[in-house]
């Protein structure tokens, strides 16, 4: 059975006060995670399915692999637009993966989440290692792109909001 997790919308500075929903994030046995832009919604597996590493918990491992997922959903056209590829393994959808990877270690450490390196990373660092030799501000765009979904996903924080008035 799934679960699904939402609230009402919520006005972002960023975006001349046009209304956001929060992610639609659901839950289930399935292992995987994954932002799915046809649905406009982040699954994520339960959290028993996590397991601690040495220098993670459970809970942070599924935390870690949550914002990673929630940097995928603000690059959706209608919040920061971020162009993404169409395959596993093309150079746009690698890029967007070490986007979200760096998204999610921003918010990690903003945070005070520890996360462990997962092993399917290795997947995708050869493909950045090329783009890094291809473009050398591949990096600094993609950490450029990173900030602005931490910014975005920080502003439209209900909590963030009121402390700031």
């Amino acid at each position: 059975m799934s679960e699904s997790r939402s609230e009402s919308a919520i006005k972002c500075g960023e975006c001349g006060g046009k209304a956001h929903k929060p992610a639609r994030i659901e839950e289930d046995s399935n292992p995987q995670a994954y932002y799915r832009p046809s649905a406009d919604s982040i699954h994520m597996p339960n959290l028993d399915t996590f397991r601690p590493t040495e220098h993670s918990t459970a809970t942070e491992g599924y935390y870690g692999t949550l914002l990673h997922e929630l940097t995928h959903w603000t690059g959706a056209e209608k919040r920061l637009d971020r162009k993404k590829g169409k395959r596993f393994g093309d150079q746009a959808y690698a890029f967007e993966e070490l986007v979200a990877e760096l998204g999610s270690a921003m918010l990690c450490q903003y945070l005070g989440i520890s996360v462990t390196p997962r092993a399917d990373h290795a997947k995708y660092l050869n493909i950045w290692i090329q783009k890094c030799k291809e473009d050398h501000r591949a990096i600094i765009t993609a950490a450029s792109l990173a900030a602005k979904a931490l910014g975005y996903l920080e502003e439209i924080q209900p909590e963030a909001k009121e402390e700031a008035a």
